[in-house]
C-alpha cells in the first residue's frame, strides 16, 4: 500500500524541500476543513433567507422548492462535520485511531460527492461552456482534497502499526 511519509505543505512551512510531518500536517488538515465547513454553514445560512443558488458549480444549483430542506441538512452535516474535525484534532494528539474514523468517512462521501456532482453537471448541461469550467473546479477540489484525505489514511496507518504489540517468544 502506497502511504506518503511527509505532508507536502508549501503554505506552512519555509524549508527547502516544503514538508512537514504527518501529524504536524494532519492537525493543519482538521483545522482547515473545519474551517471550511465554518464558512459553508455561513452559505447555507444565506440559502435560508433566501439567497440566489445559480452558480452552476453549486451543489444546490437549479434548486427551488426543496432548496430549504437541502439547505438545513447542510448546516446539520456542517456542523457534524466541524465536531468530527475536532475529534480528528483530538485523536492525532492523544494518539487515538478510532477517532480519526468519522472524518475519514465524512470526507470520503464528500469526494464521491464531488466527483458525481461534477460528472453530472457536464452530463446535464453539456452545451453550457460555464459547466466545463464548473467540472474543472469540482475536481480539482476533489483531488486536492483526496489528497489530503491520504495524508490522514497515512497517518492512521502508521499510527496503526506503532500500535501493535509485538510478542517475543522465550521458550519455544
Amino acid at each position: 500500500m502506497f502511504l506518503v511519509r511527509r505532508c507536502f505543505a508549501p503554505c506552512f512551512t519555509i524549508k527547502k524541500s516544503n514538508c512537514i510531518s504527518l501529524e504536524c500536517g494532519s492537525k493543519l488538515i482538521a483545522g482547515y476543513t473545519a474551517f471550511i465547513h465554518f464558512v459553508a454553514i455561513f452559505y447555507c445560512t444565506e440559502l435560508l433567507r433566501g439567497g440566489r443558488s445559480d452558480d452552476v458549480a453549486s451543489p444546490f444549483f437549479q434548486m427551488d422548492k426543496s432548496i430549504k430542506t437541502f439547505a438545513t441538512f447542510g448546516i446539520i452535516y456542517c456542523f457534524c462535520f466541524i465536531i468530527f474535525a475536532f475529534l480528528l484534532y483530538l485523536g492525532i494528539k492523544k494518539e487515538i485511531r478510532f477517532l480519526y474514523l468519522f472524518w475519514i468517512i465524512c470526507t470520503a462521501i464528500e469526494l464521491l460527492a464531488a466527483f458525481f456532482i461534477g460528472a453530472f453537471l457536464i452530463y446535464r448541461y453539456r452545451y453550457f461552456s460555464y459547466a466545463l469550467f464548473s467540472l474543472c473546479a469540482l475536481w480539482v477540489y476533489g483531488v486536492y482534497h483526496f489528497y489530503l484525505w491520504w495524508v490522514i489514511i497515512s497517518q492512521y496507518y502508521y499510527l496503526k502499526v506503532f500500535q501493535e504489540p509485538t510478542f517475543l517468544v522465550l521458550y519455544s
